[in-house]
């Protein structure tokens, strides 16, 4: 199970001392944040958080902060407690949960209250998705089929074994083996020197093909299913490739993911903006609120 991140920083504690001010760790557009806000992420602090952890956590909750006081100035946008609820619960069953239980806290060192607070952010995040939408056209089919063509091992899932050896004598060998009717599956287990496929026969699953290096994956575009390729030359060695599957998305489909890519780089370009225009203070002890080249804040010394 992958730990949850509260956006940028994992929550996960080494105990550390750290004393506690009357002062707010920090105020973000004049909205004051205590220490007691950052810790109460936490499911448990142990004997106290060290000043760079602190730091960390609370560069976290000044982001929530001025996202969320920026959503609702600019677009009245405020997550409701439904939409705050779907979201804790998407969270939950991402985790393979129905509800929260004090196992799935302490393992991933997070509170209840600090789940639900990162919930009310995936809920503002989603908001925004859902304004920005109606501002973001769909592209014409020939921008689509356009995109698909230009860059079509970006957009082709292909499922693929192969059975990788040292030299292209030893592909030939394969090859051979092979038409003599060996198993592709035994042959892999037995020679490829990718162990980790080897040890499922080669399978590799079903991947985007830019997702392997050049050589492989111009050989997957272009293999006809279901037979095997001659050697392919990598970085690796020499490839024996079998290609079951290859999906590439429908025109139609294309449009709808081009468009939601845009969708959320309309997003992520407002909350940089929201960002670099809150106003922020942070107490000495933390470090200093920098938005370059992320939202953070850097521990000083």
């Amino acid at each position: 199970m992958k730990p949850i991140a509260l956006t940028v920083v994992a929550v996960a504690l080494i105990a550390a001392a750290c004393g506690s001010s009357a002062e707010p760790a920090a105020t973000v557009n004049g909205e004051e944040l205590a220490e007691a806000d950052v810790t109460s992420l936490l499911h448990d602090v142990g004997d106290g958080v060290s000043d760079a952890e602190m730091g960390q956590y609370l560069g976290i909750m000044v982001q929530w902060s001025a996202i969320q006081q920026a959503a609702t100035e600019t677009f009245a946008i405020t997550a409701s407690d439904e939409d705050v609820a779907e979201q804790f619960a998407g969270l939950l069953a991402d985790a393979g949960l129905t509800e929260v239980s004090e196992e799935f806290l302490a393992s991933q060192n997070v509170s209840e209250d600090g789940l639900r607070r990162f919930a009310r952010q995936l809920a503002t995040e989603a908001a925004l998705r859902e304004h920005f939408a109606g501002e973001v056209p769909l592209p014409t089919a020939e921008e689509a089929e356009l995109a698909v063509a230009s860059q079509l091992a970006d957009w082709t899932v292909v499922c693929a074994s192969h059975i990788l050896v040292a030299t292209a004598d030893e592909a030939t060998a394969v090859l051979d083996r092979l038409a003599a009717g060996e198993d592709f599956g035994a042959l892999a287990t037995e020679l490829s020197i990718d162990t980790g496929s080897g040890a499922a026969g080669g399978v590799l699953g079903c991947q985007i093909a830019a997702t392997y290096v050049p050589e492989f994956a111009t050989a997957t575009l272009e293999a006809a299913l279901g037979a095997v390729s001659p050697p392919v030359e990598s970085q690796f060695g020499f490839h024996v490739i079998r290609v079951d599957e290859r999906t590439v998305p429908s025109i139609e489909e294309a449009q709808t993911i081009l468009q939601g890519g845009a969708i959320d780089e309309a997003v992520t370009s407002w909350i940089i903006e929201a960002l670099n225009g809150a106003v922020v203070t942070v107490d000495a002890r933390f470090g200093t609120w920098t938005t370059d080249p992320i939202p953070q804040i850097v521990p000083i010394g």
